[in-house]
């Protein structure tokens, strides 16, 4: 039997606003049914968080009781400064002049053009160590793998790296 609302399958920014709402109810349930519990079982519930809006309102009067406190024991120039700092702290931060089209266009070619010199040197620096690790390598190599005139390898640089191992497992 088909259920007697069609279910339309949610897709995309819908299925997230869905999704968000079903767990924001959930959480809701569920935070009210802690309290409910807390209650029965005679423990008193934390109270409520306050709104930014009431916070807001409470850290103002606590300031201005203070400002009260301030006036009364301070002299007149920290009365001073401390008005020069309420004020400033009022003032609306100025918003940052928006660039030009030349500017922001100066601004991405500055930017690709040390991101390509700091890839340039980042390649340098791996050929540079790779050329070194080479040469040690081959240094290494040369060290171990002399040849007779036959072509034969040297056996007493070969018994010395032998030796050496030997040496370094019995430690």
């Amino acid at each position: 039997m088909p259920p007697s609302r069609p279910y339309k399958r949610l897709v995309g920014k819908e299925a997230k606003t869905h999704e968000i709402k079903k767990a924001l109810t959930h959480r809701a349930r569920i935070r009210k049914n802690y309290f409910k519990l807390l209650e029965k079982e005679g423990y008193q519930p934390p109270e409520k968080p306050k709104s930014r809006h009431e916070a807001d309102e409470a850290k103002d009067e606590a300031k201005e009781e203070a400002d009260k406190a301030n006036e009364d024991a301070s002299d007149s120039q920290e009365d001073a400064a401390t008005d020069k700092r309420q004020s400033e702290s009022s003032k609306p931060k100025e918003a940052p002049k928006p660039m030009t089209y030349n500017d922001r266009r100066e601004l991405i070619k500055q930017r690709k053009n040390e991101k390509r010199l700091r890839q340039l040197e980042r390649v340098r620096e791996q050929k540079q160590a790779l050329e070194s690790q080479e040469k040690l390598r081959q240094r290494h190599r040369a060290r171990i793998d002399k040849r007779t005139r036959k072509g034969q390898p040297m056996m007493g640089p070969r018994i010395n790296n032998l030796l050496d191992k030997i040496k370094k497992e019995t430690k």
